[in-house]
């Protein structure tokens, strides 16, 4: 196994960080110097992806897309003046579903997917002619926080619990955030943009994707989902902080 990096090299993520997982990080019973943390002075990594697609995959070829996605996102927010309400970013889409995508199955050692639809996710990841299953949408926003949350496995419960839980992966870094969904007939309920929106079959092409830059979810979202809700987590939800916080 090869050490996968959340959020890939040559992005804006945290060069050292503690790693906490999630309900710990947002858990108010326990002081904040008692917390459990693992101190990563690399930035957050899991020894968990064979080297195939790690490096021929991720590295060679998705990471690029996203890390210029994510560079391209950056320099607007810290370069534009006056920053405006809707902005267009070109990308790969299907090139950074995937790299999203892998870097989230990156997340827990030996695992095998139970549910058909991320056995299709996978089988996605590891094809570039292959479209995005049905069922699997990929959301995405402006993540202007430098707090990184890494989520597999996590129900939302939302409506004070009157709607069937929403199954996500989340990935959050600056200056991006994406949330998985799978089998979620009524994929309204998130009111994002998708990256599906501006794929043509495996998405292996130039495409202009809105960004909304005032509007956006708040910091702690999907994570910490207010009063009228709340999640599910499974052992692989971390979150990395910076070593002073």
């Amino acid at each position: 196994m090869t050490e996968d990096h959340i959020p890939p090299k040559g992005t804006l993520g945290i060069p050292q960080a503690d790693l906490l997982h999630i309900v710990e990080l947002l858990g108010a019973e326990r002081p904040a110097g008692r917390k459990k943390r693992r101190h990563m002075q690399s930035g957050v990594n899991f020894r968990s992806l064979c080297e195939h697609c790690n490096s021929s995959l991720l590295g060679a070829t998705y990471d690029r897309a996203l890390i210029e996605f994510s560079n391209s996102v950056a320099r607007l927010l810290k370069s534009a003046i006056t920053v405006p309400e809707v902005t267009a970013v070109t990308i790969t889409p299907g090139l950074v579903a995937r790299s999203v995508l892998g870097h989230l199955f990156a997340l827990g050692i030996e695992r095998r997917e139970r549910d058909p639809l991320l056995t299709e996710a996978a089988y996605f990841f590891g094809d570039i002619s292959r479209p995005l299953p049905d069922g699997i949408d990929i959301y995405y926003w402006v993540y202007p926080y430098r707090r990184q949350v890494a989520i597999r496995d996590g129900a939302l419960l939302t409506d004070f619990f009157k709607s069937p839980p929403i199954q996500f992966w989340c990935l959050k870094y600056f200056p991006l955030g994406f949330m998985i969904t799978w089998g979620n007939k009524h994929p309204d309920r998130v009111h994002l943009p998708r990256l599906i929106d501006f794929m043509l079959n495996a998405g292996i092409h130039p495409a202009d994707v809105r960004l909304h830059l005032r509007s956006f979810p708040y910091s702690t979202w999907p994570e910490a989902p207010g009063e009228t809700g709340a999640v599910l987590y499974g052992d692989a939800s971390f979150a990395a902080i910076s070593p002073r916080s």
